[in-house]
């Protein structure tokens, strides 16, 4: 046997590797987009008041935690957020005004909670 015949091409249909790893990493990376989109726990359903019970409109909410994104109250002072569970820090912004609130969201299931602000 020759040099020329030891470095023929695999057959057609014979996987490299390459290809092996490559579909195998394919499999893992949609797996765990699969857990990720599972893990959705539910929403955070807010309102938000201020003296005298009256509703905060259109106030900013900075959130914190495993799942971070900013949403802001409407005019009846509501706001929703999808978040997993876990602890999360919410950051309630008026104007130059800024209170902080400690929030446990459950495994499962949605969460709704009244924020009294101080002001």
């Amino acid at each position: 046997m020759g040099l020329r015949e030891s470095h023929r091409r695999p057959k057609a249909g014979c996987r490299s590797r390459l290809g092996q790893v490559f579909s195998m990493g394919s499999v893992a990376l949609l797996f765990s987009l699969f857990l990720l989109a599972a893990a959705e726990a539910g929403t955070l359903e807010g309102s938000v008041t201020g003296a005298g019970n009256a509703p905060k409109r259109f106030v900013r909410i900075e959130i914190s935690g495993p799942t971070s994104k900013t949403v802001f109250s409407n005019e009846a002072g509501q706001f929703s957020a999808d978040l997993v569970g876990g602890q999360y820090l919410l950051r309630i912004i008026e104007k130059n005004r800024v209170q902080d609130f400690s929030v446990v969201m459950p495994d499962t299931g949605d969460l709704q909670q009244t924020f009294q602000l101080g002001w």
